[in-house]
């Protein structure tokens, strides 16, 4: 039987919430682009093996977005659910959680700085500082 970590609760109990919830969130956000703006139409009526990364496909810039909106989700979504497995479990947010984050939010900010990598690299620094808690410091020690 698994024990969760009480220190969790008093180790910077906002970012060690709100991290893992804006992993969740954003992917959300992706699976909600991925399903609205989506040719699943299109992918599946093609018979869905094969049917993206076809230049002559006149909508295979949609398929292609709707296929990596989609791909993105997951990753967030595994992430987030990851972050608070490991909050839960050990009290404490993992760096590696922050660095991930912000090693794919920085260039993507600066490849293309109208996108979500602004969100990504903010939800990493949140990591990050969430991260430098030590849940067994006490309070004015």
């Amino acid at each position: 039987m698994a024990t969760t970590a009480s220190a969790a609760t008093t180790a910077h109990p906002g970012l060690n919430r709100w991290v893992p919830r804006l992993g969740i969130a954003a992917a959300a956000l992706h699976f909600a682009v991925a399903f609205t703006v989506a040719d699943w139409r299109g992918i599946v009526g093609s018979g869905f093996v094969n049917t993206v990364g076809d230049a002559a496909v006149p909508d295979n810039d949609v398929r292609m977005a709707t296929l990596w909106f989609f791909m993105a989700g997951m990753g967030f979504l595994a992430f987030g659910t990851f972050a608070r497995w490991a909050v839960r479990m050990t009290g404490r947010m993992p760096a590696q959680i922050g660095g991930y984050l912000l090693a794919a939010g920085v260039p993507m900010t600066i490849i293309q700085p109208v996108s979500g990598g602004v969100l990504l690299t903010a939800i990493g620094v949140l990591a990050l500082r969430a991260a430098r808690h030590d849940p067994a410091a006490k309070p004015g020690a």
